[in-house]
């Protein structure tokens, strides 16, 4: 029952009220001029002056405390860089306990994760290589030591690799029996990390493959711990210091880089999505979604197809796309129309026709010649 539109705004949250700035759209070739926030009225030192169209995040982990002010808990970080194999990759990339979309990599046939010592490593999977980094459960960087990688080629051969003893990183790990004598770098360990997402532009700018916009907040004049990065959907929380000559203190602010929402009064329930292709081909020639919609008390199933919308309380749901997968699709995207002026849109459309079928009749008649008079001669 919530459509997001195109409009995107800053939305500002405090112990007060929530508040929001319009950040306007601006494709890629345009030239962003700085938000100030204050400058739109609202009591903060805040201005938005980085915008990019479509970008790319870029994250690292930074030293943090035990609970860092993004919302997120500080965990155990271990930068890696993996070299060699069949096609000589060399790649670096990070492994973190705080979040799970960071603690497993999947790179081809390949699988590393990290876990904390009462984690459960990677099971073995014939044909699969893998690798476990177990971090320790001591917050002291002089741990590093403690750090342990465990391996399995796809054969199933076993190695690991202690790292009590030996130096700080870089530390190197060659795993038994892996193809093209992967070699594994430990670059860096942060028991105590942080993420910090930044953005750039991504290297797709235009079409449906572009990612979304992210736009740079800064306090004051920025610097470090006084700026972010948000990108379209994120979350931050900033604490902006007591202004000089300003009655209140220090305050914290959350802040949210989203998508504008409506809420509609009905209740959307997808039941089932058909896709109908062209014989002997992959290329759809039609798709609709089975949906229950719920007004109030009121529940009535029905079908959205590509020339059969669905119109409740004035609003139009249109079978706009989807989103394909293996074996099945997973989305169904319907678009959303309102619009209270139709019927004046219909009406003047009306009056324009009827004024140009008169206009032409008249002129007809107008030029229409008066019939010959016949005269008798006796």
């Amino acid at each position: 029952n919530v459509v997001e539109l195109d409009e995107a705004a800053l939305v500002l949250t405090d112990a007060a009220e929530v508040r929001k700035v319009v950040v306007p759209w601006l494709p890629p070739d345009k030239t962003f001029k700085p938000i100030s926030v204050r400058a739109q009225g609202l009591p903060y030192d805040l201005t938005i002056d980085q915008f990019i169209t479509h970008a790319d995040p870029s994250y690292s982990f930074i030293p943090a405390a035990k609970e860092d002010t993004v919302g997120k808990p500080a965990r155990p970080a271990v930068k890696l860089k993996l070299e060699g194999g069949p096609m000589n990759i060399v790649q670096e990339f990070w492994l973190w306990t705080g979040d799970p979309s960071f603690q497993m990599v999947s790179m081809g046939p390949a699988r590393l994760a990290i876990i904390k010592p009462d984690g459960a490593p990677l099971q073995p999977v014939a044909g699969r290589t893998d690798l476990t980094v177990v971090v320790p459960d001591s917050d002291s960087p002089e741990d590093t030591a403690a750090l342990k990688l465990l391996a399995h080629a796809s054969d199933g051969t076993a190695s690991d690799f202690d790292v009590r003893g030996n130096e700080n990183p870089p530390l190197v790990f060659t795993p038994k029996n892996w193809k093209g004598n992967i070699r594994i770098t430990v670059l860096e360990y942060v028991p105590n990390a942080s993420v910090l997402t930044t953005y750039r532009p991504a290297r797709i700018q235009y079409g449906q493959g572009a990612p979304t916009a992210a736009i740079h907040v800064i306090a004051g004049r920025g610097g470090p711990g006084s700026e972010t990065w948000l990108g379209l959907g994120d979350r931050a929380v900033m604490h902006l210091p007591a202004e000089k000559g300003g009655a209140g203190g220090a305050r914290e602010v959350n802040l949210g880089y989203l998508p504008k929402r409506v809420v509609l009064p009905f209740t959307v329930k997808l039941d089932r999505f058909r896709v109908e292709r062209y014989q002997g081909t992959i290329d759809p020639s039609s798709y609709s979604s089975l949906v229950t919609v719920t007004q109030g008390t009121q529940t009535e199933q029905t079908l959205i197809s590509m020339n059969e919308p669905l119109t409740a309380q004035g609003i139009t749901l249109y079978q706009a796309s989807y989103e394909d997968a293996q074996p099945r699709p997973t989305v169904s995207i319907l678009s959303v129309n309102r619009d209270p002026g139709r019927l004046w849109k219909y009406l003047g459309s009306i009056l324009l026709v009827s004024g140009s079928i008169l206009l032409f009749a008249s002129k007809y008649r107008r030029a229409k010649p008066a019939p010959a008079s016949t005269g008798v001669s006796a």
